[in-house]
């Protein structure tokens, strides 16, 4: 069961999300960069300009989702193969327009920390692989 408070809470941020799901997304991380203590210099036109090519590794579109209400095993953020996610090309250098890619939540979850190459290579390798 949830609070009145929650749900107020859900349907500010779930209207928010219906005006502009791109500005939503820049906000969600620059909150959560600010928390840790990371550098975050994005601009919410650059996220959706870079957000609208899609995957750059999958090479498909973004599907866009709104929050999760609470009470939602993964809180507020839906997570889906095609959801945009924030990966930071040199891990702990902040979120910058030359140290960021948007990519989907899969890729980013296949590529984890390993460098752009490394994970290119790890690729190149499964799809060589028979069977």
């Amino acid at each position: 069961m949830t609070t009145p408070s929650a749900e107020r809470k859900y349907s500010s941020k779930l209207r928010r999300w219906e005006r502009d799901p791109w500005s939503f997304l820049w906000q969600q991380k620059k909150e959560n960069a600010a928390k840790r203590k990371q550098l975050f210099t994005l601009t919410p036109e650059w996220v959706e300009e870079v957000g609208a090519l899609g995957c750059p590794y999958l090479h498909l579109p973004f599907i866009l989702q709104p929050p999760q209400p609470p009470g939602s095993p993964k809180g507020f953020t839906a997570i889906a193969p095609m959801t945009p996610t924030f990966d930071q090309i040199e891990a702990g250098e902040g979120y910058t327009e030359d140290n960021t890619r948007i990519i989907s939540w899969w890729a980013n979850r296949a590529k984890g920390e390993d460098s752009t190459e490394d994970f290119i290579n790890y690729c190149r390798l499964v799809a060589a692989k028979p069977g």
